[in-house]
């Protein structure tokens, strides 16, 4: 899947692709790529479901061979919504 991601201020774009592969998700940016990638290749931001959680891995420095932020999100699952509807 492909798209353009538009920055609101300034109405520039960066391309933008979707892969599915061995069960993970795959974001590629159009001038971004982690370290062992090569240029125009690269996928600096990965989705996961491992181990019954659901994690998303950002490598933010190219120059880095691991990943630099590598959150679990079961936080935000829908499950987890305050039924009171208040914001904590």
């Amino acid at each position: 899947m492909q798209c353009d991601l538009r920055d609101e201020t300034s109405g520039q774009t960066v391309g933008c692709s979707v892969t599915f592969e061995n069960g993970k998700v795959w974001v590629q940016l159009d001038g971004y790529g982690e370290c062992s990638s090569q240029a125009g290749s690269g996928y600096p931001v990965g989705i996961e479901y491992y181990e019954d959680q659901m994690w998303v891995t950002v490598w933010g420095d190219i120059n880095r061979g691991d990943p630099t932020e590598r959150l679990c999100i079961d936080g935000a699952r829908e499950s987890n919504r305050n039924t009171e509807g208040d914001e904590r």
